[in-house]
């Protein structure tokens, strides 16, 4: 089974005189850390059995130290700060094509070619040149110019038409 997360709970008493005890609200009385989330982690895993986990400092949680870094083809998943893990597969998406931006002149594939696994999307695998648009082709001499008298049309670029 998935490891589970951690929460890290301490609890401190304000004794008062003739012996009576309570707990004082404090940070560590009323909040606990966390760690072994794909995210968000506040504290260290215990690096041994029955080891207390140990508290990032301000310099490495503004670091982001603790969270599960995707690897080469992988993205965060959209929930990765409610997760618990530390691979990509409990913390990571696959990447796609519609991870991916074309290159200007050419656009996303009618059917385009998924990466595999580990390996990123790529211009070749994921568009094609835009060809017989007013404008906005690959190939800019394919571009109409409206001549004298006339202007562009907002929506040139999404109309078929060539010279």
């Amino acid at each position: 089974p998935a490891a589970m997360g951690r929460h890290v709970l301490a609890v401190a008493f304000v004794c008062l005189p003739g012996n009576l005890c309570a707990p004082t609200c404090t940070e560590s009385v009323c909040c606990t850390g966390r760690y072994g989330y794909c995210k968000d982690n506040t504290h260290a895993p215990p690096t041994s059995a029955g080891g207390q986990p140990v508290k990032y400092t301000n310099q490495q949680l503004a670091g982001n130290a603790g969270d599960y870094t995707c690897g080469t083809g992988y993205k965060d998943k959209a929930d990765k700060a409610t997760l618990v893990g530390d691979s990509d597969s409990q913390c990571c998406d696959q990447k796609t094509c519609s991870d991916f931006t074309c290159d200007v002149g050419t656009r996303m594939k009618a059917s385009p070619t998924n990466p595999a696994a580990g390996s990123e999307p790529t211009q070749a695998d994921c568009c094609e040149m835009i060809t017989g648009m007013c404008s906005g082709n690959g190939n800019s001499d394919e571009d109409v110019t409206c001549g004298s008298g006339y202007k562009d049309k907002a929506n040139k670029a999404t109309i078929t038409g060539t010279y």
